[in-house]
């Protein structure tokens, strides 16, 4: 909640002997989220497809414009309610958003297919493509991405190691199908990309479920 986080190194010598350095960071929201997403992406290109995921993670999909509204007046009390209410006229900046969303799902997506299919990559992509969902961003290209992490995931739930890893990679998968459902409900979803289609369970193509 202070944005502050530990980092533990540890290193282990041939003989069995180990040591940790602990060091704290402080991690401050960026003021400027394109310039700190253009970073994050740049980065992306330039690392391993095993850690595309992890970096594009780390990308902020912008908030949703709003505007004050008055809602309702009490004469007697003299008061008016206000709330925040999403701009309605912002379809450009949206599709741009979309846009953009869609561009980070092909870098992904093509990084996966280079990368080593393990619990863990399909739980870091996941975790990637959730992010962009939890901003609203549901469009056709993140539900075929998703339904290719979870195809794969199904493969590998079989021979996992143990239980724990077959829970975790569960887990995940259900997680990131309920981030999709409530990002299709965002008030920002739908001005620019909607997936054709209703989001019924029993659309095999577009079913959140």
């Amino acid at each position: 909640k202070d944005y502050r986080i530990e980092v533990f190194v540890t290193a282990y010598s041939l003989y069995g002997a180990s040591t940790t350095l602990r060091r704290e960071y402080r991690v401050l929201p960026s003021q400027d989220i394109a310039a700190t997403n253009r970073k994050i992406r740049q980065k992306a290109e330039e690392v391993d497809p095993e850690s595309v995921s992890q970096i594009l993670a780390c990308h902020q999909i912008p908030p949703l414009p709003v505007q004050t509204v008055a809602t309702g007046t009490n004469a007697t009390q003299g008061t008016t309610t206000t709330t925040l209410q999403p701009i309605e006229d912002n379809d450009a900046a949206e599709a741009a958003v979309v846009q953009e969303s869609n561009a980070l799902v092909s870098l992904l997506r093509s990084s996966a297919k280079e990368a080593v299919v393990t619990p863990a990559s399909i739980t870091s992509n996941l975790q990637a493509t959730s992010t962009i969902a939890s901003g609203g961003i549901v469009t056709e290209e993140v539900l075929g991405f998703v339904g290719e992490l979870v195809d794969s995931a199904v493969s590998l739930l079989p021979n996992a190691e143990s239980d724990e890893e077959r829970d975790a990679l569960a887990g995940m998968v259900f997680n990131t199908l309920g981030t999709l459902a409530i990002g299709a409900a965002n008030p920002r979803f739908g001005k620019a990309d909607r997936p054709t289609g209703s989001f019924n369970a029993a659309n095999a193509r577009t079913g959140m479920f």
